[in-house]
């Protein structure tokens, strides 16, 4: 089946008649297509990609922020992968993660989204779905991984993060977040499913910069927006309880400023 595209122009002509013309824009719409499936999708596995993680989740925050609606993460990433490239060489991870994509999508449903945001790292997002619904869905991919038999290496396992998304929450607080309970579940041993829960009215007061905190020196007002915006960071980071190395990174960036 051959789909054409046709880019048509009508215009009026003498009496009764009107003049028509097209031209065939199919390569054109074609090479847009490819474009935008090579910087939305992960070239291994066909997944969406971290560039499609931002653009997605933009709308779903709009709509997890206005009308409070639901919206859970779940993190997660295959068990002593680096051994597996190791032992088998990075033909076999490969195989591997293309695997483990093609299981996992069979696990969601049509609304979820799922990416791979890194090696062997994976999120999915699950709109309308709270923390309880997340959990369960986890525990589902992680049976049906451990279940799985992997080409050559056969048997593995995955370890999952889950969190719910909290009010006027980024995409950088609930990867942290997100990030801290995977981290956990790899401290607990491996193929374990961890959640963070946090308080859902919990709120964070900001720095904010006004206009009469300029000095009028171009260079020295950008300084201290700088400055401000790194402490924000940091409150963000201590308001969710963020590893230690990821504090300590806004603190060094900080000392360079000073």
């Amino acid at each position: 089946f051959v789909t054409n595209y046709l880019l048509g122009k009508l215009q009026p002509g003498y009496g009764n008649y009107v003049y028509a013309s097209a031209h065939d824009t199919t390569d054109q719409i074609e090479n847009q297509t490819r474009l935008h499936r090579f910087a939305t999708r992960d070239e291994l596995t066909g997944l969406r990609n971290r560039h499609a993680l931002e653009s997605d989740i933009e709308s779903l925050l709009q709509l997890s922020n206005r009308y409070d609606e639901e919206l859970s993460t779940i993190m997660f990433d295959l068990d002593h992968f680096k051994s597996v490239n190791d032992t088998y060489g990075h033909d076999a991870g490969d195989e591997v993660l293309k695997t483990l994509a093609r299981e996992s999508e069979k696990i969601l449903r049509t609304s979820d989204y799922l990416y791979r945001v890194g090696g062997e790292e994976f999120l999915i997002l699950l709109p309308k779905t709270n923390l309880i619904g997340a959990e369960i869905v986890a525990e589902k991919l992680r049976f049906a991984i451990e279940s799985v038999d992997f080409p050559i290496v056969h048997k593995l396992t995955i370890s999952l993060g889950v969190v719910e998304h909290l009010q006027s929450e980024s995409l950088r607080q609930l990867m942290i977040r997100a990030d801290k309970a995977l981290y956990e579940a790899k401290n607990q041993g491996r193929n374990k499913v961890v959640t963070h829960q946090a308080n859902k009215t919990q709120r964070t007061k900001m720095i904010e910069w006004h206009d009469e905190f300029n000095c009028g020196v171009s260079e020295l007002d950008l300084q201290h927006q700088t400055l401000i915006q790194k402490g924000n960071e940091l409150i963000e980071l201590n308001g969710i309880n963020a590893p230690k190395d990821q504090i300590d990174e806004i603190l060094n960036q900080l000392y360079g400023l000073i």
